[in-house]
């Protein structure tokens, strides 16, 4: 029987590595700065008077339509999935941070359009 790693502890690193990329994923998605967000084997978010919602997983953001629709768009969001679904886990999360990176300069774009 091949030697496979240890899943579970390869997660959690996955996990601690990614808190800040998830948590801005997070906000994002949910449209408010102020989530708080706990990353530990889980992922948690808290909006305001609402109850915690708890994410099983780092793969359970990134291939969720609903989530990445609501940040990326339903049509670029579909893209940017297929797109993670072809890097290795340890990967994934730096190409989502890079597409975060991106709409963050679109924004500042839109913002210094908007005020010229």
């Amino acid at each position: 029987m091949p030697k496979f790693k240890d899943f579970l502890v390869s997660e959690n690193q996955r996990n601690h590595d990614g808190h800040k990329t998830f948590e801005r994923f997070l906000r994002r998605a949910l449209g408010n700065p102020n989530v708080e967000v706990l990353v530990a084997h889980h992922i948690v978010y808290l909006v305001d008077g609402e109850e915690p919602n708890e994410v099983p997983s780092a793969d359970t953001l990134c291939f969720s339509p609903e989530l990445m629709g609501a940040v990326f768009g339903e049509t670029k969001g579909k893209q940017i999935m297929l797109t993670l679904a072809h890097r290795t886990p340890e990967l994934r999360d730096k190409v989502l941070a890079d597409f975060l990176d991106a709409l963050d300069l679109e924004d500042k774009e839109q913002l210094a359009a908007a005020v010229a």
